[in-house]
């Protein structure tokens, strides 16, 4: 009988011991799980559930969504919102505050997306802080087009377009 409650006790002991230790190693997966999420959410600044990968969207690359806006009519619509904002030198008026309608850019634009097909034709990139200036110009000619997107959810969209050609 002595060897009947030992062994009882024992086992109650063992099991005892196991479920602490299972609650332990739980308790240590939390934690570690935790501390990974929470590293996550101070290097990327998002919170996934899921799972504790990186979780933020990359910054998308301009030149990458450059190549894409010339070439791709519903991507390029996509990141345009009508009416915007810009500069006209043919307008006859209101100029400088110039709003862009789709069909009048449409027919204005049509060749900036083709502008690699036209060796006169120079683009350059410029960052003036969240907004980057893409130009297309001829030297001495009195063509210049000025595109300026900010990023807006990592994303770029454009907010101004200015046409000259005198």
């Amino acid at each position: 009988m002595k060897k009947l409650k030992l062994l009882i006790y024992g086992g109650i002991i063992i099991l005892v011991g196991c479920k602490i230790k299972n609650n332990e190693d739980g308790l240590s997966n939390k934690i570690k799980t935790q501390d990974t999420i929470s590293m996550n959410i101070v290097e990327t600044g998002k919170y996934n559930r899921h799972n504790s990968q990186e979780y933020d969207q990359k910054k998308e690359d301009f030149d990458e969504f450059i190549s894409k806006f010339t070439s791709d009519s519903v991507f390029r619509y996509s990141r345009i919102k009508f009416p915007l904002k810009g500069y006209n030198s043919h307008a006859e008026s209101n100029r400088q505050d110039y709003v862009w309608n789709k069909e009048i850019w449409d027919f204005y634009s049509e060749s900036d997306m083709n502008y690699q097909n036209n060796e006169n034709i120079l683009n350059v990139t410029k960052s003036k802080g969240s907004i980057k200036i893409w130009r297309l110009y001829k030297k001495n000619s009195g063509y210049d087009i000025e595109y300026r997107f900010k990023l807006k959810g990592n994303k770029w969209f454009l907010k101004y377009y200015s046409y000259k050609n005198y």
